[in-house]
């Protein structure tokens, strides 16, 4: 999380550092999140267990698992430092759910999302808790191999997964479903001025 920027802060800042860093970070860690995005043989298992923010999103984000723990937190937070959400963030938090306002919440606010709510907003695939997770990678190192098809590695993941966070509802869903429309800024903030809520109030100071 924030790895990228603080590497370019540290370039800018610190004598004698590699400048070169300045102009060649950003196409190549760009480069790297759409290759693996393109990855159609090699199967991806990321492991959410802590902060998953920006850079970290990006290299994870188009695994087909995506297990969040107790210790997850999430976010596209560029928005709160001028910049945008990048990483491929347009493409994916416009899919959330497939519903594009959902996307447009998360990365207008750079709101943070948790733990087993990763599972409800479509984020995370999978939630283990947390004192499950030594099992998880025992299982992992033991069961999966080359020849293990798409099926028999969900089955692993799945035998230590709590799987009823799928079912749970989103805080505030209809109402982020409303506001959040893929019309402009100008009338998200409009509706946001006229929401006579809490969750309208705190998400018109978050932007």
């Amino acid at each position: 999380a924030g790895g990228d920027i603080v590497s370019l802060y540290k370039a800018h800042t610190t004598p004698g550092a590699d400048k070169s860093i300045l102009a060649q970070f950003f196409a190549r860690e760009y480069l790297l999140d759409y290759s693996l995005s393109q990855m159609s043989k090699t199967r991806q298992i990321s492991l959410w267990n802590g902060i998953c923010m920006g850079g970290g999103v990006g290299l994870t984000w188009h695994s087909p698992v995506r297990v969040a723990t107790d210790n997850s937190m999430y976010a596209m937070p560029e928005t709160a430092i001028g910049f945008f959400t990048d990483v491929g963030g347009s493409y994916f938090l416009s899919r959330v759910r497939n519903d594009i306002s959902l996307g447009l919440y998360l990365g207008l606010t750079g709101q943070r999302v948790k733990a087993r709510d990763l599972v409800k907003w479509g984020i995370a695939t999978h939630f283990v808790e947390q004192d499950k997770m030594p099992q998880l990678y025992s299982s992992i190192k033991n069961g999966v191999n080359a020849g293990s098809s798409d099926a028999e590695i969900d089955e692993i993941v799945d035998s230590v997964s709590d799987l009823s966070a799928k079912n749970e509802s989103i805080d505030n869903l209809e109402e982020i479903k409303a506001i959040f429309q893929p019309d402009s800024i100008k009338e998200i903030m409009e509706r946001l001025d006229g929401a006579d809520s809490e969750f309208g109030a705190k998400t018109r100071k978050m932007m």
